[in-house]
């Protein structure tokens, strides 16, 4: 991957969208105000384009799916309701639907993205997700506490 090129298509493709990317320590996307936060060490890498996309995956997946865009994060998930159970569930829904939509806009924007490679990166991102669920051990834990 020529990961200048990619780094260049990216940054136009925000600036033409008119998504602001504004420095932080964490990656996400804020749909009600069209930001990105990244994550910035001064130099694009292989692990910034792949997490470039996936957070551009959200801003596409939010404009044309009927997800109900969650406005919490993961540590705000209660106990092991039906509903916080329902609310997991659709959160990796919506990270997976992000991963898949980056790669595709990869395709469109002629960055050749090797894809085992990406989606091996992006399993690892899920998986590291799926482990900051509440499970339902959690949760019954916190009860007897």
């Amino acid at each position: 991957m020529d990961i200048d090129y990619a780094h260049k298509a990216l940054r136009y493709y925000c600036f033409n969208k008119g998504i602001e990317v504004i420095p932080s320590n964490v990656w996400s996307y804020d749909h009600s105000e069209k930001v990105i936060t990244e994550v910035w060490r001064g130099k694009a890498s292989k692990s910034w384009v792949y997490t470039m996309l996936h957070e551009l995956g959200h801003a596409l997946t939010h404009k044309t799916k009927s997800f109900s865009y969650r406005t919490w994060r993961i540590s705000e998930l209660g106990e092991n309701s039906a509903k916080d159970k329902v609310s997991a569930v659709q959160i990796m829904r919506e990270e997976i639907e992000a991963w898949e939509t980056g790669f595709k806009l990869a395709k469109r924007l002629n960055i050749v993205v090797d894809k085992k490679d990406y989606d091996k990166y992006a399993s690892n991102c899920l998986y590291r997700y799926m482990k900051a669920l509440p499970t339902e051990c959690e949760a019954w834990s916190r009860k007897r506490k």
